[in-house]
């Protein structure tokens, strides 16, 4: 089996993304914000912190989102998932939750892993990794995201690579989808 390694430079929403592409036997795509380039979520709601772009068809995805919380106090709350074609926080298991209980303002990380399952992508191809947290009765979130996102093709096509994405891209979604109880909204 030939592999062939290309190194580009994509431009994506006016941020220029290194890209490392490689032909393989699969379809694995990859996208990586690294703790060096956090995204920081000042207001509640849902965020997509980063994106990929796939071909139609069915994706294993999996992923992670750190928060580095600052100055929280009171129970907080962190949740991330994968969606496509728009920026929600399902809660049909797909999605990863975590919280935490501050008596006086304390900076903490919570780790939120989404669970690995199936994606069906259609004529829209973008992925989203979203963040959300929420502290409720308090003041909007001070929060740092980083993280990753992970899809691999389930059952073929005809193009095969190997994409890796370091992005910086925050992008607001619609707000939550359900009612969180208590929660300033």
């Amino acid at each position: 089996m030939k592999t062939l390694n290309i190194i580009a430079l994509a431009t994506t929403m006016g941020l220029a993304l290194p890209v490392a592409q490689t032909t393989n036997a699969q379809q694995i795509i990859e996208m990586r914000i690294g703790n060096a380039n956090p995204i920081h979520l000042t207001q509640s709601g849902y965020f997509a912190i980063g994106y990929i772009d796939v071909p139609q068809g069915r994706w294993i995805i999996s992923g992670q989102i750190n928060f580095w919380e600052i100055g929280q106090t009171g129970t907080v709350f962190a949740g991330a998932n994968a969606s496509v074609g728009e920026i929600t926080l399902p809660t049909d298991g797909t999605s990863g939750f975590d919280s935490a209980t501050f008596p006086t303002p304390t900076n903490q990380n919570l780790h939120v892993t989404i669970p690995t399952h199936v994606l069906q992508v259609g004529n829209d191809p973008r992925i989203y990794l979203v963040a959300w947290s929420n502290s409720p009765h308090q003041p909007p979130p001070n929060c740092y995201a980083w993280g990753s996102l992970f899809a691999e093709r389930v059952g073929g096509g005809n193009e095969s690579y190997h994409l890796i994405q370091n992005q910086n891209v925050l992008i607001q979604g619609h707000g939550p989808l359900w009612p969180v109880v208590g929660a300033n909204q």
